[in-house]
């Protein structure tokens, strides 16, 4: 009888313990336009020396808000957020040169991708996003191109995917001198049609 009620009890405690492991909690969600306040944070937070100053602003309450950020005192990308309908979009474009020299470089993906995902909250972890692209890139999901006129780049990939519902899409560049690879591109979205989205690759939903 004492043994039968020790299994019962470690039955339950094994259960609950699965349960509470098996619970996914969301990260936050920022008021969507992103303000300054907000991205200054996550910059400090992930230790990017990063400046920022704002660019432009709809009229219209909600509407798309740009920043453009800056790294040793020229820009390295643009910023534009916005709400329509209730749904939120966050479209990050990096420069290909900075300070004369190519910019981010794969050793600053993460980061970057970590960014983006404090940014757009909603997402499991900070880390989410990027580890679904790693392990994809390249071989899922991913779309390349060759660029018509190449310049400083000759190739584009582009990887998409759906993660806890929001599109992912990341843009990489490959320089037309090395065949180095560097970022372009970092945008979510927690609707396609209200934003009128094109999808270039098969987007599978976690």
């Amino acid at each position: 009888m004492k043994k039968n009620l020790f299994a019962f009890f470690f039955i339950i405690i094994i259960s609950l313990v699965a349960a509470c492991g098996g619970e996914r909690q969301a990260m936050a969600v920022p008021e969507f336009p992103l303000g300054k306040i907000s991205i200054t944070a996550a910059l400090q937070e992930l230790e990017l020396p990063w400046s920022i100053e704002e660019a432009w602003r709809a009229e219209d309450a909600g509407g798309p808000v740009a920043f453009s950020l800056y790294k040793d005192g020229a820009i390295i990308a643009g910023l534009t957020s916005g709400t329509a309908s209730g749904e939120r979009i966050i479209h990050i474009a990096f420069v290909s040169s900075h300070n004369h020299v190519y910019s981010l470089p794969e050793d600053k993906w993460e980061s970057l991708m970590v960014l983006s995902t404090i940014l757009f909250g909603g997402f499991e972890s900070t880390h989410q996003v990027y580890q679904y692209f790693r392990s994809e890139f390249d071989s899922e999901n991913t779309v390349r191109l060759p660029i018509e006129s190449p310049g400083l780049h000759d190739q584009v990939a582009s990887w998409e995917r759906v993660v806890n519902g929001i599109y992912c899409r990341v843009v990489v560049e490959r320089a037309t001198s090395s065949q180095q690879e560097y970022l372009a591109l970092i945008q979510f979205a927690s609707d396609l049609d209200t934003f009128a989205l094109t999808v270039q690759a098969t987007t599978p939903t976690d």
